[in-house]
């Protein structure tokens, strides 16, 4: 609606709006700005009085409304939220709101919220925040500068769009963040916990599922057997061609930092976090003091008769990717990796005699002929022969050292062998 102006009309003219004309106008113009505005829509708090819905033991906070907190005050009721609700204070941690009853304080089925700027006391058995997306990646929870002091459990999240908590802390509670059934999106970024419990995981993901996992400038403090995060093996908590994320984290007092994951899960990437290790691709398999012949059925200066390296591979390490005694190397992980690789191999002419032999990289079976180097080697005088190389790498991609015989069809012991992927 457009502004209903109010005609004055000049002084003992008598021309201007009637009274009734006059603040019927002011009436609609109000009842417009309220439409527009939703000023209706804000509801300030000062004690458990103030809210507006609520029974002898719960409180509602209606859809679509936004709660302030004016002052500090204690409440014995359980709140139920409903869609589209903010709920906040005008200043972090300004005012506090305790809660005296038992139980889940705040408690959503199928509804967002926005909650920031408060601080929120639970009784040593309570829960804070148990939220459910029925419907299943709808809803969402939000929360910045958000201080929850005490509890049991922090709170739960099933099948929720998304849980995004920035500032926010949970100081003394028993059990951190619960996980349940396939939330999109779990952010989570300067999120500090404290307990003194033996049992703490600070963010569980138990058997759940998420396609978004981002958690940066986590710190967790909790005594021996207590763990920050806990989840699946085997990257079970993270879709296919997904890839989770954690760094610049601190898992302190005598907490274990992770439990079933690790930082070699092919779609987990660990940066910067204390004490847990970087994820670091790489490996190295060797062997030494080999006497098993490299058998060769016919010499070639091309690679087209170049054979696989004969020896007992064993692998030192491996990480994002797997070793065979055969001296395969295989690329696990998802996401394209370049990186050098590094091969060395000692050379013996089994018969004694003098023979040139070239040292190959293979790549998915297929030589890499320009990465080929040759030698004179005899029985009297072996050598060492080193290949540096680049690739790379997507999922399954494998690697292998081959040999040829470029003189004669002698056979070749390598010795030793070094291959590595860094």
């Amino acid at each position: 609606m457009a502004q209903q102006l109010i005609t004055i009309g000049a002084d003992d003219a008598g021309n201007g709006d009637t009274p009734p004309v006059a603040f019927d106008k002011t009436n609609d113009n109000f009842t417009d700005l309220y439409s527009q505005l939703g000023a209706d829509k804000t509801v300030y708090l000062s004690e458990e009085a103030d809210f507006p819905n609520q029974t002898a033991t719960t409180i509602t906070l209606d859809a679509n409304t936004s709660y302030v907190l004016m002052d500090s005050f204690s409440t014995a009721k359980s709140i139920t939220v409903l869609d589209g609700v903010a709920f906040s204070s005008p200043a972090f941690t300004a005012h506090a709101i305790t809660f005296t009853g038992s139980g889940v304080f705040m408690t959503a089925v199928d509804a967002s919220i926005y909650i920031h700027d408060v601080q929120i006391i639970i009784g040593a058995t309570n829960q804070a925040f148990d939220f459910s997306d029925t419907v299943g990646q709808v809803y969402r929870f939000t929360a910045l500068n958000l201080s929850v002091l005490g509890g049991a459990k922090w709170g739960r999240f099933e099948d929720i769009r998304s849980l995004q908590c920035s500032n926010t802390t949970g100081l003394g509670v028993g059990l951190g963040i619960e996980l349940v059934g396939a939330p999109l999106l779990v952010s989570l970024e300067r999120l500090a916990f404290s307990s003194t419990s033996a049992s703490f995981k600070g963010v569980d993901f138990g058997s759940a599922t998420a396609t978004v996992i981002e958690m940066n400038n986590l710190f967790f403090t909790a005594p021996a057997g207590a763990y920050g995060i806990s989840g699946l093996a085997s990257s079970g908590n993270v879709p296919a061609g997904r890839l989770a994320t954690v760094s610049n984290s601190e898992f302190l007092a005598g907490m274990t930092d992770l439990e079933n994951i690790t930082t070699d899960d092919i779609r987990w990437r660990f940066s910067g976090n204390n004490p847990t290790a970087d994820t670091q691709p790489d490996a190295l398999t060797s062997f030494s003091g080999n006497a098993t012949e490299t058998v060769i059925s016919a010499s070639s200066t091309d690679a087209s008769n170049a054979v696989l390296v004969a020896g007992t591979w064993v692998e030192v390490q491996s990480s994002l990717f797997s070793t065979t005694a055969a001296g395969r190397i295989t690329y696990l992980a998802e996401r394209d990796l370049k990186g050098p690789v590094d091969v060395s191999l000692g050379l013996i002419s089994a018969g004694g005699g003098a023979i040139t032999v070239k040292i190959y990289l293979f790549f998915n079976g297929v030589a890499i002929t320009a990465s080929g180097i040759d030698v004179a080697i005899s029985g009297s005088s072996p050598r060492t022969l080193s290949l540096p190389w680049q690739l790379t790498f997507e999922e399954n991609d494998y690697i292998e050292v081959f040999v040829e015989n470029q003189t004669n069809t002698t056979n070749i012991i390598v010795d030793h062998a070094f291959l590595r992927v860094l």
